[in-house]
């Protein structure tokens, strides 16, 4: 009941709730029935309000008719007014009147004004109760919380999250409903209370749920609270078969719709609902794809292998629906994460695998252009791959906006910030707001890295170790030894060695050193470590099966800093010439990169910044 973008709830809202009440009063039933709370809601969606007569023939037809137009899914279709209302119902009150009803004409008539009297008084309570609990505010706004597994059954685990995150997704076509991303929510998750997460987030209401499967069947009980006085506003108990659960979604929309009394037209409803109505098989793919693809991104042994699962998944999401924007940027993303990792896809050459992650990404973003991680997707393309760093930018501002809870919106914009901007305060920002909403592994990572950018060492520590709590991965051991380094913790840094080398090899001339007291073995066995990472990169270069224009690295950034700390300053600008030639955009990320300071000892750096019209951004 806001088409035309009213933000405000109308009369016609109210007339519907009295309507509701007189029927009751009248028939002695609610104007929809059902053996569950779903069977009630599909009714009040997508039937009509059935007329009064048919429960007690006694009404007036001119009161049944009354009740319907009251009762009427559009509000266009109501009476406009309550005056308007109470005159089809003063109209009606003497109807039909018959020889032996005579008597009692009187009675009757009087017992309707009585109705009317109440429902008066009913209609000035319910326009009472919004203006102070709900109508004066411009728009509503709601958290959702995952789903709670009451009975510890991993098979669900996908569902735990997965669920919210659809709904959310849903949720966020109803005019006039603001949904607090999950990501927000997940962080705050401590505060068990509806009311307190609520008041922390600045939620109208909290949607909390359980969830549970048992016999081959799955049950969720939901509960909308709202956050000013801890009142429930609705409760629902759905069962489904195993897996067929994806009714819940539409069910869940049309409950919240109702119960924060959102005006939406007939129309408009009917849109939302059937755009939240998707194909059983489909929803459960779909979610377990989701959850298969996050579990393949943190960066730990065998990602590769579950990042092939998920595309699978994705792929046979399309086989039932074509055209799924998801599942479309899932396959790409997936091609995306094995491209830039130089992973192997079966039947296809690097340079296929990135031509079909990016028109099946552009793909997906034309039939959705909501779709926050596509338009990531894209940013990343752009900022890695074409060195179109504008058109990065736009990417994340557009993914931003679609979705400003998605964290790693934040993460590649600060990257941008910090790589081709120069901008480090900026980028920490960013950063940090990411590792706010989700702390991953990449993200813990990126924060780091910007702090060393910034010289930062003793605050990147502890994000580090937070990194490798986490999860060992060697972003952040590699990370972490040269921050402990350039502090002076030498015997930390060794520790970190032998953390993760167990059998020492790594650590076993750093250890002997430092027993010896000996600052010239440390520094041979320090520049040995930094030869051979070098020399492992240089490698991997070498093998990548793409041609230098088309390659997607970071390496050759991490090889001259390498270099730099070494004193190599002639390898490592060689290695830039090389680099300007082939991709002469690219030299933007160098010359922000403060750890390539040694590049100004050589005479051929500063003319080739010069020549690329970057001085502007020369920061090392």
């Amino acid at each position: 009941e806001q088409a035309a973008a009213e933000r405000e709830v109308d009369a016609r809202s109210d007339l519907y709730s009295v309507g509701c009440v007189l029927y009751e009063m009248l028939a002695g039933e609610p104007p929809f029935t059902g053996p569950t709370a779903q069977a009630i809601l599909v009714k009040r969606m997508t039937d009509p309000a059935p007329s009064a007569r048919r429960l007690r023939d006694t009404i007036p037809v001119e009161v049944d008719t009354a009740l319907c137009s009251a009762l009427a899914r559009a509000p266009a279709d109501r009476f406009q007014t309550a005056a308007d209302f109470a005159h089809a119902l003063r109209a009606g009150s003497g109807s039909h009147p018959t020889p032996a009803l005579l008597p009692s004409a009187h009675r009757s008539r009087r017992s309707l004004v009585t109705v009317l009297g109440v429902v008066v008084l009913l209609a000035a309570s319910v326009l009472w109760f919004r203006r102070d609990d709900l109508g004066s505010a411009p728009g509503r706004r709601l958290a959702l919380t995952d789903l709670v597994v009451t009975n510890r059954d991993p098979s669900t685990d996908y569902l735990r999250a997965g669920i919210p995150d659809y709904l959310v997704s849903a949720l966020r076509r109803l005019p006039g409903l603001e949904v607090m991303p999950m990501s927000i929510v997940r962080r705050d998750s401590a505060l068990t209370s509806p009311v307190d997460l609520g008041r922390k987030l600045g939620a109208t209401a909290v949607l909390t749920g359980t969830l549970s499967r048992f016999g081959g069947r799955l049950a969720v009980n939901s509960e909308l609270v709202q956050v000013s006085d801890g009142r429930l506003l609705w409760s629902g108990q759905f069962e489904y078969p195993d897996t067929a659960y994806a009714g819940l979604v539409p069910m869940l929309v049309g409950a919240i719709a109702d119960s924060l009394r959102l005006q939406l037209s007939g129309g408009d409803r009917q849109d939302v609902i059937a755009r939240a109505t998707v194909d059983p098989a489909v929803l459960d793919l779909l979610l377990r794809a989701r959850h298969t693809y996050s579990r393949g991104t943190l960066g730990a042994p065998g990602d590769s292998a579950i990042i092939d699962s998920a595309r699978t998944m994705f792929q046979q999401v399309l086989e039932h629906a074509p055209h799924t924007p998801e599942a479309l940027w899932g396959i790409a993303a997936t091609y995306n994460i094995a491209y830039l990792r130089g992973w192997d896809v079966p039947g296809l050459t690097p340079l296929q695998v990135y031509a079909s992650s990016d028109s099946l990404n552009q793909l997906a973003i034309a039939l959705d252009s909501t779709l926050g991680p596509a338009w990531v997707t894209l940013a990343v393309d752009r900022l890695y791959v074409k060195d179109d760093f504008e058109g990065a930018l736009d990417a994340l501002q557009r993914a931003i906006a679609a979705d400003s809870g998605f964290a790693d919106s934040y993460r590649i914009r600060g990257i941008l910030r910090q790589e081709i901007e120069g901008d480090i305060e900026g980028a920490l920002h960013d950063f940090r707001r990411a590792v706010e909403l989700e702390p991953t592994l990449a993200r813990l990572n990126s924060l780091a890295a910007g702090l060393m950018a910034d010289r930062r060492y003793a605050e990147a520590v502890p994000v580090l170790e937070r990194s490798m709590a986490t999860r060992p991965n060697a972003g952040a051991w590699t990370r972490l030894i040269t921050t402990l380094e350039r502090l002076g913790r030498h015997g930390d840094a060794t520790q970190i060695r032998r953390r993760v080398d167990s059998a020492g090899a790594s650590a076993a001339p750093f250890e002997a050193a430092l027993a010896a007291q000996d600052t010239a073995a440390y520094q041979v066995a320090r520049r040995a470590e930094l030869r051979r990472a070098a020399d492992s990169l240089l490698a991997r270069q070498s093998r990548l099966d793409v041609a230098p224009a088309e390659r997607y690295t970071v390496a050759e950034l991490r090889i001259d800093a390498l270099l730099c700390e070494l004193g190599d300053s002639r390898k490592a600008m060689d290695l830039v010439e090389d680099l300007y030639r082939i991709r002469p955009k690219r030299v933007r990320w160098v010359v922000t990169n403060v750890d390539l300071g040694c590049l100004r000892k050589d005479p051929r750096y500063l003319p080739m910044v010069k020549a690329a019209g970057i001085e502007q951004y020369l920061r090392n």
